[in-house]
This record gives structure tokens, C-alpha cells and sequence, in this order.
């Protein structure tokens, strides 16, 4: 594709401008970019610190755009225009550029007709006028999707576009200030003696709530030892007044500012030598500072404002606080204060065993139809889950028992999609994912199941290594005998109507342990990129319960797909639960109505007749053995 990004990119300083750079590298790699930058991007007088520029070499781009004059925009547009790209990606942070992007996005649509995109790092600005909204909605109204990377961007944007089309993705880690350095070392470059170093890192803004750190110092005194707190960042606004705040509370012996810029090559130094970063914000919407400290493998603590606290897994990565001094306070105790084994698993837990984010966004769909203690278990399940980067719905069938409530109360981070009516498994599922926040990857998971804990990451590492794979299957188990498998793979014969369940009914001893390509995946579990899904058509809504996975996985092989069974991905099945157990005629019945669906639609004029006659036999055969299993169990 060629693509044209517009926004800062060095010399411009900035976290926005870094994130274009890096941006651009990325899809470097596989498109033809170019980049459009400014040649104004503050007037002087409205720029509240001492440089707009640093000194970085970054890949070249047009300095067009002077975001006060408007011969410029028609310019910018010309030159985009001639290079007749497919897509445009606008870095968006301030509706103070609104009226520009504006101009450049309406006549880059009436001339090239280009795909608009819109990466929102911020949609209200951190101190609002009466006139943003409007602006920013004149704006958005020539753009054709867009990017948010927090939940508080992703509200904002839907308050101005009602039905956006959007994707959601956490900040990614940024690679472009270098690797990391001994701690000792880095304290000595600095000139830091302190055993505990707490950084503070990045522009100061009121917002940002260094007051609060200042104030939170003085608890601190009474409660840690040989600490330093290091403020660093240009400051925009009055330095004096924090410096007379820290002396107020006595805490200038324990506090350095370093009120600089600092270039991107000592970055490093300064996250090296801290132990903990802390972003004492009073409101926000999301900060590169967090992906910064990720990357040099340092927790955080955070106030819970605006997206911090969606990419912080509290004890794990980092602390949540409220925003108050003795919150922080706190916070910051509660790090010092841990046993050395878990500071290794929370820097463990940073580098990859937990949450990276980088992991692609993943959605999980959980089907309800009057399973309410189902469902709740399968959720307690979800809870746990090793990955941070997820979302979980449970999409309700048209419950009749108080499912919807016992839910919402219990666990209330849990988006709840209510169906109207009962439109079972496919249908259900179909409409449910058509409601839900767009993401990379889509599981759909049984209301009666459980899951491992790490059962997400290996379902989604082979897709992302190979764009053939566009299923995988995990290895399920009973539910009521923990080692014994119900699914490691499926196969399909349509001429006698099998499908069968690979390893069903056996003792696990590592026989089925080697990821493996399989015929089709069980709708009790299965992960595809949603695009895939979407591409594919999703359910087949024809099938009421029973062969529209099949059917599914039998499209998706027509097309030219790969399913893989993969082993190192486990979860639990309380096998048809809501059919009453593992062998009832209702069970039966619809299972065999699947079948000659499926026998109608895959099998040719010739093999037809043939294939529902042998089905039919075997059916029969699995009607009589449901029977005899059904009468021994009730004796």
C-alpha cells in the first residue's frame, strides 16, 4: 500500500512525534510511506515551553503544514493528491489542529479518494474550550476509521461518532531509546547515591499532578530510607512554585529536579537507575511514559485516572492509586515494601511471562442462554487470565433467569450484550460480535467451560507467524475427569457423516502434545483473527445448534485456510451441559439434523444420495448406543 502519515515526526520533540517516527518504520517494512509534518506547529506565543525542536535524526519528511495558515492546507493536500496514496494516517491530539486536518482530509477525499484514518491519541484536549467538540466532529466527519489505544479515548470518540468504525490497541512499547544499562552505572552517571530512586519522568504540565508527588514526599520521610525522588522534564510553566512547595513541606533533601529536556540517547540512563516510575497524574487519557518504563523492564505506580489504570495489573506490573498525596504515598510504599521474590516476578511479569503490550487485542465471547452458574464459573475462570490485552462479553440468548443481573453484579468489567430473543449458538454468537469494540483476534468459548490461566498466547502465536493458520483449537478436557481429553483435534468424513473427536475419552500421557493440522475446531473453543471471521461470513445461521463449527472450519479449508490443534492451550468441559450431560436424544437429534445439513452442502449431486444413506445408518447406530447409555445411567 502506499500510505501517507501526517503529524509531527523529528526534529520535532514530543511523545507524539516519536510514535509517528516509529510508526513509520514499522510499516516501512511492508508499504511505501510517506510523511507530512509541519512547518508550524505552535505559533511562539502559544507554545508554553523553551524549544519546539531537538536534536534526532529521524527518517525525511515534508515540512508542510503551518496549523494557522490556511494556504498551507490547500498546499499539503495538493502534494498529497499527487501522490495518489490509499490511505492517510492523521496523528490526532488537540482540536486546535482540527480546522487544518480538516481542510487537508475533505479535499484529499473529493480529489484522490483516499481512506481517511485517525490515530486519537487524545480527542479532548487536558484544559477544553466550548468550541473542541464541534471542531473536532467537522473533522472527524471526512475520516473513514480510526485507532484508540484506552478506554477513556475510545468513550470520547463515541460521544462525537456514534457508531465509529474503530480499533482498539494498547500504547505499544517504544524501542527507539536505546537498551538498558546496570543500574549502578546509570546512578553514577547521574550523580545518585540514594539506595531507592522513584523517577518522575516527562513534560511537566499542571495535569500531571507533581504537586502531589511533592506533597506525598513528606509521608514518605517518616516511612522509607535513603531514597530520591528524581523529577525530570522541561517544566511548562513556573518552576519556582514547585521548588517553594517542596521547601514548604521540608522534603527538599529527598527530591532532585532536573527541569531539562532530555534527549532521546540519555533516556535510558535515567530508567535505568530507577526502581519504580511514577505518574502521579490528576487526569488523563493515556502516557507513553508507562510503555517507556515497560520497555526498560521497570514497574509503575499510577493514579487512577482516565487509560492508566488499563495497562497497569495491579501487584504485577505496578500499584493503582487515587490521586491524592497519601494514595501515592502508599503506592510507592507498597513497592519498597515487597519481598525480593516478588520484585522479580514483577519485573518478570513486565518482560513477558505476564502482559506485553505488544499482544494483539483479543476479544473472548462467552454464549449465555439461561446458564447463569455456568457462566459465572467460566467467568471466575476468565478473571485469571495471563493476558492484558483481552476483553471479555458475554452475550446474553434471551435469558429468562436472572443471569443478566447475577452477572453485572459479580463481575461488573464484564461487557453484557443482550439478545432480545434465543437466537441460538450461531445466530447468538453472529450478533454479539457484530455489537462488540473491533479487535485483532476473536475467541468464542463455552458458557460451560473453565480455562487455564495462559490458555490465550498459544492460541494466537501461530496466526501471527503464519497468515495461513486461520484457526487454532486448544486441548479440551472433561471437566469431571481433569486429565482425560474430550478434543485434541477433529476429523471429518462426510460419506458416513463422522466427525469425531481426536483422543476423546483417553487419559492424557503426552500422546497428543505436538501442535497439529486438523480438520475442524469445536465451536466449544476456537480463536480466529476477527477479520477472518468477518471475511468468512461468521456462523452459518441456518444451524441451530450442532455442525455450524463444522461447517465454519469446512469454509474456511475451501478458502484455503489451515486449522491447528494446539496443546499448550487447555481448558475444562462440562461436556453439554445444556443439553442435560454427555448423551441425551435431544442431543442426538440435533446433532444429526447438523450432519445432513452438512452432507447437503459440502458433498457433490453424485455422492449426495449416497452419503445421507450411509449417514443415516451410522445415526441410527449412534441413536441405539445414546439409548443403552442413557439407560445405565439411570440405573
Amino acid at each position: 500500500m502506499k500510505i501517507v502519515l501526517v503529524g509531527p515526526f523529528p526534529p520535532y520533540r514530543g511523545g507524539i512525534s516519536m510514535f509517528n517516527h516509529s510508526l513509520g518504520l514499522e510499516l516501512a517494512k511492508n508499504h511505501e510511506i510517506h510523511r507530512v509534518s509541519f512547518s508550524l506547529q505552535y505559533p511562539k506565543s502559544l507554545f508554553p515551553g523553551k524549544s519546539q525542536y531537538f536534536d534526532f535524526e529521524g527518517e525525511p519528511s515534508e515540512q508542510l503544514i503551518n496549523s494557522i495558515n490556511p494556504v498551507s492546507w490547500r498546499k499539503t493536500a495538493r502534494w498529497i493528491n499527487k501522490i495518489q496514496p490509499d490511505a492517510v494516517v492523521f496523528q490526532y491530539w488537540m482540536p486546535f489542529f482540527a480546522p487544518g486536518f480538516t481542510s487537508i482530509a475533505k479535499q484529499v477525499k473529493r480529489k484522490c479518494g483516499a481512506k481517511i484514518i485517525v490515530n486519537c491519541n487524545n480527542i479532548t484536549a487536558h484544559e477544553p474550550k466550548m468550541t473542541d467538540q464541534l471542531m473536532t466532529a467537522n473533522f472527524f466527519r471526512y475520516c473513514d476509521g480510526f485507532m484508540v489505544m484506552s478506554d477513556t479515548v475510545e468513550n470520547d470518540l463515541k460521544s462525537i461518532e456514534p457508531d465509529p468504525n474503530y480499533r482498539k490497541s494498547p500504547h505499544p512499547l517504544y524501542d527507539v531509546f536505546g537498551e538498558s544499562i546496570d543500574q549502578t552505572a546509570a546512578k553514577t552517571t547521574l550523580g545518585i547515591t540514594e539506595e531507592k530512586v522513584i523517577l518522575n519522568f516527562g513534560l511537566i504540565r499542571d495535569y500531571k499532578g507533581l504537586d502531589l508527588l511533592i506533597r506525598s514526599a513528606k509521608i514518605l520521610k517518616s516511612q522509607l530510607t535513603n531514597f530520591k525522588i528524581l523529577v525530570v522534564g522541561e517544566c511548562y510553566g513556573n518552576e519556582n512554585k514547585y521548588i517553594e512547595l517542596a521547601e514548604e513541606n521540608n522534603v527538599m533533601d529527598v527530591i532532585d529536579f532536573r527541569f531539562d529536556f532530555v534527549p532521546n540517547e540519555r533516556v535510558h540512563e535515567y530508567f535505568c537507575a530507577a526502581d519504580v516510575v511514577v505518574l502521579p497524574y490528576k487526569s488523563a487519557t493515556q502516557s507513553g511514559v508507562v510503555p517507556i518504563a515497560y520497555h526498560f523492564d521497570r514497574p509503575v505506580v499510577v493514579s487512577n485516572v482516565g487509560g492508566l489504570p488499563e495497562i497497569v495489573e495491579q501487584g504485577k506490573s505496578g500499584f493503582i492509586c487515587e490521586p491524592n498525596p497519601e494514595e501515592i504515598a502508599d503506592g510507592i510504599k507498597q513497592y519498597f515494601n515487597q519481598s525480593s521474590n516478588l520484585l522479580v516476578k514483577i519485573c518478570r511479569y513486565i518482560i513477558g511471562i505476564g502482559p506485553d503490550m505488544n499482544h494483539p487485542s483479543v476479544n473472548i465471547f462467552v454464549l449465555n442462554w439461561n446458564g447463569r452458574d455456568l457462566t459465572m464459573d467460566c467467568l471466575k475462570s476468565l478473571e485469571k487470565v495471563n493476558y492484558s490485552a483481552h476483553k471479555v462479553y458475554v452475550i446474553d440468548n434471551g435469558s429468562t433467569d436472572d443471569s443478566v443481573s447475577a452477572i453485572q453484579k459479580e463481575f461488573p468489567q464484564v461487557e453484557i450484550i443482550e439478545l432480545d430473543q434465543n437466537l441460538g449458538y450461531a445466530g447468538g454468537n453472529n450478533a454479539g460480535f457484530k455489537k462488540a469494540t473491533q479487535s485483532d483476534y476473536s475467541i468464542f468459548l463455552n458458557n460451560d467451560t473453565t480455562v487455564d490461566p495462559d490458555f490465550i498466547a498459544p492460541l494466537i502465536q501461530p496466526m501471527t507467524q503464519n497468515e495461513g493458520i486461520m484457526q487454532t483449537a486448544p486441548k479440551i478436557y472433561y471437566a469431571d475427569d481433569p486429565n482425560r481429553i474430550w478434543f485434541a483435534g477433529g476429523s471429518v468424513n462426510l460419506l458416513p457423516g463422522v466427525i469425531h473427536h481426536r483422543g476423546i475419552r483417553k487419559k492424557d500421557s503426552g500422546q497428543f502434545d505436538l501442535n497439529t493440522e486438523i480438520d475442524y475446531a469445536t465451536g466449544c473453543c476456537f480463536c480466529m483473527r476477527s477479520k477472518d471471521f468477518e471475511g468468512l461470513g461468521m456462523f452459518d445461521e441456518s444451524f441451530l445448534m450442532y455442525g455450524e463449527d463444522v461447517d465454519l472450519s469446512l469454509r474456511l479449508r475451501k478458502n484455503g485456510g489451515v486449522i491447528q490443534y494446539i496443546p499448550k492451550s487447555m481448558i475444562w468441559h462440562k461436556v453439554s451441559a445444556s443439553m442435560g450431560g454427555g448423551y441425551s436424544i435431544t442431543k442426538w437429534r440435533k446433532k444429526f439434523i447438523g450432519k445432513m445439513k452438512l452432507i447437503t452442502k459440502f458433498t457433490n449431486l453424485f455422492m449426495r444420495p449416497i452419503a445421507i444413506i450411509v449417514a443415516s445408518v451410522f445415526g441410527f447406530l449412534e441413536l441405539v448406543v445414546t439409548i443403552i447409555f442413557m439407560i445405565i445411567r439411570k440405573n
